[in-house]
C-alpha cells in the first residue's frame, strides 16, 4: 500500500502542488475605508501564497476596491472584454479608484483587466443617483498621469491603485484620453496618436494654455523628439531635438525644466501655444551616471561618446592618479574600436585597486568605468566626482557624439 503513494514524492508533483497553492488565495479582509465627497471608498485586501518551481513560497497581498453611495454598492454595466459584445456588471472589484481635491464630488475608476480589456469610468451623483460615464479604455493595463502636475521621475513606475490627487486638474488616461476636471470635458486623441511615443516615459507636462500634453517620442529615423498633442484640436506638433547642443544622458533625465531651457511657448495663428526653439541658450554640461550593478559592481557611465573618449579618459586619469596600465594589445584595441559595433575593454591599477574601462558602440555608444571589488568603490566615487568637474568645465566635450543610435563618424 505504501508503494502506491510513492508518486506523491515525485519532483514534478511537488512543483505542481507548489504552483497550485500559489494560485489559491488564503483570505480576504477589509483594508480600510474613507469618505471622499458623497462616496465611501472601501479597500479590500486579499492575502495569498506565491510559489516557485523549487517549492519556495512567499506570502503576498493585493488590493481591490468598491465604492458605496448612501450605504449602497455602486455598480454599473460595462464591456465584458475587448473581444466580445457582451457586457457584465462591475462594482464589487474595482482595479483603481482616483479622487481629486479639484472635484471632490467625482471619482474615476478602472475596471476589467489589462490582458483582455481595461476601462475607465467617471462616477458622479446626478439627481441623487450615481451615474457611470464611459471615459475610455487603456491598452496597457492601468496607467494615468496628472499632466499639470508631472511626476519628477522620468520613467513610468508602479502607481498605487488608490490615489487622492491634492493638486492638478488635467487627468490623462493611458496616452489618448484627457479629462479636464475643471469642467469635466473629455478629449480623445485616437485619430492623431503617434506610434513613436515612448510608453516607458512619464508625460513631461501640459502646455500653459492647458490644451496640449507634452511627451518624449521617437522620430522615424529612431532619434529622440518631443511630441506636443493638442487634445482640443486633434493636432500634433513634432519638435526636433538637436542632440549636439541639447544635451542629456538619456531620456529619463528630460523633464519640463529641460524643455523650457531649450524651447519657449509661442502662440500659433489660432492663438494656441506651440513649442519653438529658443534663439540663444547655453548648452547644459554633459552628465555622467553612477549606479550599482546587479552583481554588486559600482559603475560610472557617460554617453553618447566617440571611441576616442577611451584614450582621452586614460589620459585624464593619468594626470590625476598614479596609473599603471595593465598589458594590452594596441593593434587589437585599434581594430576593436573601428566600426559601428566598436567595443573595447581596458584595465588599470591605481595603488592596490583595479578599475575597468569599457567602451561599447552597441545601442548608444558609452564609456563605463567599473569597480568590481568593494574595496575599489571609494576610489571610483572619487574618480566620478573628478570626471563630473571636467564635464562641467566642458573639457571632454570634443569626445561626445550627437548620435542617439549606434555611434557613427560625424
Amino acid at each position: 500500500m505504501q508503494q502506491g503513494w510513492e508518486w506523491l514524492s515525485s519532483p514534478w508533483v511537488l512543483v505542481l502542488l507548489a504552483l497550485f497553492v500559489g494560485m489559491v488565495a488564503l483570505r480576504a479582509h477589509a483594508g480600510g475605508s474613507e469618505q471622499r465627497g458623497p462616496f465611501q471608498v472601501h479597500t479590500h485586501t486579499s492575502s495569498y501564497l506565491k510559489g516557485w518551481n523549487e517549492g519556495r513560497l512567499e506570502r503576498r497581498s493585493s488590493d481591490h476596491y468598491s465604492v458605496r453611495y448612501r450605504g449602497r454598492l455602486v455598480s454599473f454595466d460595462g464591456p465584458l472584454n475587448d473581444y466580445s459584445d457582451q457586457t457584465r456588471r462591475y462594482g464589487k472589484r474595482l482595479n483603481a479608484v482616483l479622487s481629486f481635491a479639484a472635484r471632490p464630488e467625482v471619482l474615476v475608476v478602472n475596471v476589467g483587466d489589462g490582458n483582455n480589456g481595461s476601462y475607465y469610468y467617471l462616477l458622479q451623483v446626478v439627481d441623487a443617483q450615481v451615474q457611470a460615464k464611459w471615459l475610455g479604455k487603456d491598452r496597457r493595463g492601468v496607467a494615468w498621469a496628472m499632466l499639470d502636475q508631472p511626476r519628477p521621475s522620468g520613467k513610468r513606475s508602479y502607481q498605487p491603485r488608490r490615489q487622492h490627487h491634492e493638486r492638478g486638474s488635467l487627468l490623462q488616461l493611458e496616452d489618448r484620453t484627457l479629462l479636464d476636471l475643471q469642467d469635466l470635458s473629455l478629449y480623445q486623441a485616437d485619430a492623431i496618436f503617434d506610434p513613436g511615443i515612448n510608453h516607458f516615459a512619464e508625460p513631461l507636462g501640459a502646455s500653459p494654455d492647458r490644451r496640449s500634453g507634452l511627451y518624449i517620442s521617437f522620430a522615424e529615423d529612431g532619434h529622440y523628439q518631443l511630441l506636443l498633442v493638442d487634445y482640443h484640436s486633434n493636432q500634433l506638433q513634432r519638435v526636433a531635438i538637436d542632440r549636439q547642443r541639447m544635451r542629456f544622458f538619456d531620456w529619463t533625465v528630460i523633464d519640463l525644466a529641460w524643455v523650457e531651457h531649450h524651447y519657449r511657448w509661442k502662440p500659433d495663428q489660432a492663438g494656441h501655444l506651440r513649442l519653438v526653439e529658443r534663439p540663444e541658450f547655453h548648452p547644459l554640461p554633459h552628465q555622467g551616471r553612477q549606479s550599482t550593478h546587479t552583481m554588486g559592481y559600482l559603475e560610472y557611465e557617460i554617453q553618447p561618446v566617440k571611441p576616442q573618449m577611451l584614450a582621452a579618459m586614460l589620459t585624464l586619469l593619468d594626470e590625476h592618479y598614479p596609473v599603471e596600465q595593465l598589458p594590452f594589445d594596441e593593434r587589437e584595441q585599434a581594430r576593436a574600436l573601428s566600426g559601428p559595433d566598436a567595443a573595447c575593454e581596458r584595465e588599470i591599477r591605481i595603488g592596490e585597486q583595479i578599475i575597468e574601462l569599457r567602451f561599447s558602440g552597441f545601442s548608444v555608444a558609452n564609456l563605463t568605468l567599473r569597480a568590481r571589488q568593494p574595496s575599489a568603490h571609494r576610489l571610483l566615487m572619487e574618480i566620478a566626482a573628478m570626471i563630473d568637474a571636467e564635464l562641467t568645465n566642458g573639457n571632454l566635450d570634443p569626445y561626445f557624439s550627437a548620435a542617439d543610435l549606434p555611434w557613427t563618424e560625424g
